[in-house]
């Protein structure tokens, strides 16, 4: 089993990302909005409305989904893949899914396997959580830590301070969460999969057709 974690994973992936975008914007091939809270020093990011992504906004989403796709390629194609393969066991010509052409070693054979998937990937989900609760103290502590030294100005002027060195912590936060949050939701949909195939082995006990 592979050493690296996931959160490790996931943040090569992204500084991957962010290196080509670095070096896209040095050739001129992305245009930077020079108005934007990570260029102008000194303005809110909430200072008005946007309902379109700024550039630098946007990259950095992209890098955030892009490490959380990596972790989902690395941690779950094995379970899309026995997903996958047993649903075409299921599936007729005219695409709908038919139960009974399953046996009951077949559906003992994918509980099993699917038990094994969440044996192995349980404590790595836990682990990033952990990660995310612990990324969002210390962005909430950057927070403080500025708010308290800021000793002039109005609440509104500590806040925005605040709020705007601790940004690459927010960020932080945000990107940890996420990782979490995409597998943790896949494994979600894992276990009601698997709900619904012990369902479906008890009515073919019950009804004494499966093998």
């Amino acid at each position: 089993m592979s050493s690296v974690t996931l959160g490790d994973l996931a943040q090569r992936t992204a500084e991957s990302l962010q290196r080509d975008h670095l070096s896209a914007i040095e050739r001129n091939e992305i245009e930077i909005d020079p108005t934007g809270p990570f260029i102008k020093e000194g303005t809110s990011m909430f200072s008005k409305i946007r309902f379109s992504w700024r550039t630098e906004d946007r990259l950095v989403l992209e890098q955030i989904k892009g490490a959380a796709q990596a972790v989902f390629d690395e941690q779950f194609s094995d379970a899309i893949m026995l997903l996958d393969d047993f649903t075409s066991k299921v599936r007729g010509p005219d695409g709908r899914e038919n139960w009974d052409k399953l046996t009951g070693d077949e559906i003992e054979s994918m509980l099993f396997s699917l038990a094994g998937i969440r044996f192995r990937i349980m404590p790595q989900i836990n682990e990033l959580l952990l990660d995310a609760m612990y990324a969002k103290h210390i962005a909430d502590d950057a927070y403080s830590k500025v708010w308290g030294e800021v000793i002039d100005g109005t609440q509104g002027d500590k806040s925005a301070k605040a709020s705007r060195e601790s940004r690459e912590d927010k960020y932080q936060s945000f990107f940890r969460f996420y990782i979490y949050s995409v597998a943790d939701t896949f494994m979600k949909e894992l276990d009601k999969f698997t709900r619904l195939l012990e369902r479906v082995r008890d009515w073919g006990v019950r009804g004494g057709s499966r093998g």
